[in-house]
């Protein structure tokens, strides 16, 4: 059985996705939330439906889980965190901290 800190784990995804090619909007709403890990179980925590919606997209949830298995996660779960109140878009977020070099194709 192999112990995972979810501190630990959820840095190590954030600064791999850094470096994967398309996932940079994915990149950016990850910054801003937080995760635990329960066994082999990642459950990570959105603050908004929408960053939900981001993370369960088909593409953007298999990147996430094959990251996660390096660290011994065979399981993501996705919640939002209670109390959130954050309704801002990640499209939004990423222009924000790029600026205009970032063009977003829909």
């Amino acid at each position: 059985t192999i112990t995972v800190d979810g501190k630990r784990c959820w840095g190590g995804i954030v600064r791999r996705l850094r470096t994967t090619p398309n996932k940079t909007i994915l990149w950016v709403a990850c910054q801003e939330m937080t995760a635990s890990v329960d066994g082999s179980t990642l459950t990570i925590y959105a603050s908004a439906e929408n960053e939900k919606k981001l993370l369960l997209q088909n593409d953007n949830f298999e990147t996430l889980l094959s990251i996660a298995k390096g660290f011994g996660i065979e399981n993501i779960k996705v919640e939002i965190r209670s109390g959130s109140v954050s309704q801002e878009d990640p499209i939004e977020k990423a222009k924000a901290f790029f600026g205009d070099t970032l063009k977003v194709e829909k």
